[in-house]
C-alpha cells in the first residue's frame, strides 16, 4: 500500500469541474461498506494502520476501524465519517475525486491516499466543514465495469481504541436477520 500524493494534473487534464454522467456509476450512488476490518485484525491490516496514522499525524488511539468501501459516486453521498480528519486511498485501478465545494478534482491510481479536515476549528468549536463533500468517478481511460474499491480511515478527536475494542461492530445484514427471525417468532 503506497500512500503517495496523487499525481500533478498535467495539461492533458480536464480543468475541475462535475464528472460527466458517463463516469457514475449508476448502480450504486452512496457509499457502502463492504468490510469492516477489526483493529491490528491482521499482520496487514495492522501495518497498514500505522502507516495512516503517520501519514496524519495523529495517534493509533484516535483511529477507528478501518472499512474497504465501493465510495459514493453522487455529490454529498460520499460517507466523509464521523471524527474530524479523513482518510480515503484508492484500492482499485484508478478513480477520481471531485470536491464540488472547492473546486478541485484528484485522480488517484491504486494506493495513493487523500486526507483531509472534516472538521473547522477556527472558531475555537469544531463545526461541520462541508467544503470536504465529495464524489467518486471512474476517469474516462477506465473500463466502466471496473467497481470503484477504496479504503475509508477516520479519526476522532477523542481516543476511541480501547472502546471499540470492547465492542463488536453489528453489520446491517445480521440486524435484518434478526428483526425477520423476531417477525416469524
Amino acid at each position: 500500500l503506497a500512500l503517495a500524493a496523487p499525481a500533478a494534473p498535467s495539461a492533458a487534464d480536464p480543468a475541475p469541474g462535475p464528472p460527466e454522467a458517463p463516469c457514475y456509476d449508476v448502480y450504486h450512488e452512496g457509499t457502502r461498506s463492504l468490510r469492516h476490518l477489526l483493529a491490528a485484525e491482521t499482520p496487514t491490516v495492522e501495518a497498514v494502520e500505522r502507516r495512516l496514522t503517520a501519514f496524519a499525524g495523529l495517534g493509533l488511539d484516535f483511529l477507528a476501524p478501518l472499512r474497504v468501501v465501493r465510495p459514493g459516486t453522487r455529490v454529498g453521498l460520499s460517507n466523509r465519517g464521523c471524527g474530524p480528519t479523513s482518510i480515503y486511498v484508492c484500492l482499485g485501478v484508478g478513480e477520481e475525486i471531485f470536491f464540488p465545494r472547492l473546486g478541485v478534482r484528484l485522480r488517484l491510481a491504486c494506493g495513493d491516499a487523500v486526507l483531509w479536515p472534516n472538521a473547522d476549528w477556527s472558531s475555537g468549536h469544531s463545526v461541520e466543514d462541508l467544503r470536504t463533500v465529495r464524489a467518486h468517478s471512474r476517469p474516462r481511460d477506465v473500463d466502466p465495469e471496473t467497481p470503484l474499491l477504496g479504503l475509508d480511515a477516520f479519526f476522532h478527536d477523542n481516543p476511541v481504541r480501547e472502546q471499540q475494542r470492547m465492542r463488536r461492530f453489528v453489520p446491517d445484514s445480521e440486524v435484518a436477520a434478526l428483526a425477520m427471525a423476531d417477525k416469524a417468532a
